[in-house]
């Protein structure tokens, strides 16, 4: 990951045109380099940001003898250092176990779970009547298919190396270190408020992986009618909600960790782990790591979800 190491590296580029001769050279501060090319601060505080597009530079100078910008914090050498030291940890255990993955039972379950979240979707803010009640069977595939998640995860020795590296992980897991793909998966939102559950208190252990709550009977709270009651007793907050909203909301964040997993449980079993993924932030992140770190995230952000459903809410 030597992009990352020289992240705020002064650099020199060379830009070329469609014969790859030489026709300028720049001067920035290096930031990352991803699929669509080459981003570089063109001022030390990285107020002004320009993205090289493949094909478009030839040679770069690093003078990496030359302090680097203001912009880089001060203990980042030693975050990136414990970054490739897990990497290097992670890269066999993380490459059997996905080796023992069942692909055609994640093929699945990703289907199931992007047909129940989009289900449970149109039930999210409307108000209900009795006649429009999200089904139950939607609550209870969506409890179904996280614990199938989980037992696969189990099976494929993959919870055991999670639970062997998870201070590690919790401590580096960032935009800089989850896949760009997390961000199709699930809104840039819900994925920055997991990478905060996940780096703020190890839930996992915690709960064995969520399943204290996985097991526990479905309810559903329906705020029944087409409208809220009228008049109301009191005005309601913004941090305050109908029960069916509460409820559909729960579970369409437990589905969204399910996904976080799932998906990129697929990705690291069709490509392997000798590959780098583009991360959400600037650079690329090893498959090992960006594979045990999204699926600890999206464990973390259903552990939490269970948690708010079966937890009543505060009068």
């Amino acid at each position: 990951m030597s992009d990352l190491k020289d992240f705020g590296t002064k650099v020199e580029v060379d830009l070329v045109n469609t014969n790859f001769e030489t026709v300028e050279t720049i001067e920035g501060w290096f930031l990352g380099e991803t699929p669509r090319g080459l981003y570089l601060a063109l001022d030390p505080d990285a107020n002004v940001v320009r993205l090289l597009p493949r094909g478009t530079w030839g040679r770069i100078f690093y003078q990496r003898d030359v302090g680097k910008a203001p912009f880089v914090a001060p203990d980042y050498d030693q975050k990136v250092e414990a970054i490739e030291t897990l990497a290097r940890e992670l890269e066999e255990p993380v490459g059997a176990a996905l080796d023992r993955v069942d692909h055609n039972r994640i093929k699945r379950l990703a289907a199931t779970i992007h047909d129940t979240k989009a289900r449970l979707e149109e039930y999210r803010y409307r108000p209900i009547n009795v006649s429009q009640l999200p089904p139950y069977e939607h609550f209870v595939t969506a409890r179904n298919t996280h614990a199938e998640v989980l037992d696969e995860v189990r099976r494929s020795g993959l919870e055991g190396v999670l639970r062997e590296h998870t201070t590690s992980l919790c401590q580096v897991i960032s935009r800089d270190t989850l896949p760009q793909m997390d961000a199709q998966v699930v809104s840039p939102a819900e994925l920055d408020e997991m990478i905060r559950l996940t780096r703020d208190r190890d839930l996992l252990s915690e709960t064995d992986f969520g399943r204290q709550w996985v097991y526990q009977p479905v309810t559903i709270n329906i705020q029944v009618g087409g409208t809220l009651p009228q008049p109301p007793a009191e005005s309601m907050s913004s941090e305050q909600e109908p029960d069916h909203m509460r409820s559909v909301t729960g579970w369409i964040k437990v589905l969204s960790g399910s996904a976080l997993v799932v998906t990129n449980i697929g990705a690291g079993v069709v490509a392997g782990i000798v590959f780098g993924l583009p991360t959400l932030g600037w650079g690329t992140v090893p498959i090992a790591l960006g594979v045990a770190g999204s699926v600890h995230t999206g464990l973390t952000g259903a552990a939490s979800a269970f948690q708010d459903i079966h937890t009543p809410p505060k009068q």
